[in-house]
């Protein structure tokens, strides 16, 4: 699996949603703060998207997608000086998956909004803006075409297993929106994700992810990428913003998460698993990536 793919995977969402808005020719719609992150579409139409907390305000038109990563509050409008009515006077009566702000017919979003329980998607998503936009006239915007006229298609003529296509579908976007922004110049110049989706590193990524628990050492890694220790180590921390060994700590501890949440094993068990012959070692590095210890982890993620 490439690193990307095992990232996203690690994360798991908690749930999945989503939903249609179908909107008349004068709308105005305020959306609460949220948990997770929100992929959004214009499949018809245009509206305005304002986060008045950060002083965005940007005209949307057919064809264009943003990602919402903040959790902020935010407004979707024909218009953008029109009152905003709460968005759960419509969204609490879809029908077939679908919000009607009457009459509709004018505009049309597809939507949805992952939610994840991993402590990994604050290291993933806390790097991103609170909003991506991706423009209809970008090249790669196309990618996206197939897909979305899918979900679009399952949301209007809804049937048996279209929740399932529409979650498939959904990732798709997700992982394409993700490609997209690693190339813009919002991304920033250091992340994990740009470390996910490098090809001169990913060999020795991709050896971190399959084996965390082996004794790894920059020059072992470097081996891998075919490069000098020195090479590899500033090329590494140029990309991700971290040395390789922080990033094995950060990718042990994720793991040793995520067998916490599924697995009913002892702290030392799964501090040896992921390459931790000392619990003390182990709890001082989990302590340090999730910002709380092991026990009180297991103990937050039971209750």
């Amino acid at each position: 699996m490439d690193p990307l793919s095992e990232a996203l995977s690690l994360l798991k969402p908690r749930s999945f949603v989503s939903a249609g808005l179908d909107a008349g020719s004068e709308w105005s719609l305020s959306f609460s703060a949220y948990e997770g992150i929100k992929f959004n579409f214009v499949h018809k139409g245009t509206c305005w998207l304002i986060l008045p907390g950060r002083s965005v305000s940007v005209k949307l038109e057919r064809g264009d997608c943003f990602l919402l990563t903040g959790g902020d509050p935010f407004i979707l409008a024909s218009d953008p000086n029109l009152a905003p009515q709460p968005s759960e006077i419509v969204y609490g009566h879809l029908k077939d998956g679908i919000a009607v702000c009457e009459p509709g017919g004018d505009f049309f979003l597809i939507g949805s909004r992952f939610i994840f329980d991993h402590g990994a998607s604050n290291a993933l998503f806390g790097e991103f803006p609170s909003v991506i936009l991706i423009k209809r006239d970008l090249p790669q915007a196309e990618i996206l075409r197939w897909s979305i006229e899918r979900v679009v298609a399952e949301s209007v003529n809804y049937g048996a297993g279209s929740d399932l296509v529409r979650a498939h579908l959904f990732h798709v976007m997700f992982v394409q929106v993700l490609r997209m922004f690693s190339a813009t110049d919002e991304s920033p110049p250091s992340s994990w994700l740009r470390l996910l989706l490098s090809e001169e590193l990913s060999s020795s990524v991709n050896s971190i992810h399959t084996e965390p628990q082996k004794k790894w050492t920059v020059q072992k890694l470097a081996n891998i990428s075919g490069m000098s220790r020195s090479a590899f180590a500033a090329k590494f921390k140029k990309i991700s913003g971290l040395t390789p060994i922080d990033y094995l700590t950060r990718w042990r501890v994720y793991n040793a998460a995520r067998k916490m949440d599924s697995e009913d094993k002892a702290v030392s068990d799964i501090a040896l698993s992921v390459g931790y012959e000392s619990e003390g070692a182990f709890r001082v590095a989990f302590q340090r990536v999730m910002g709380v210890s092991p026990k009180h982890y297991r103990r937050r993620n039971l209750t």
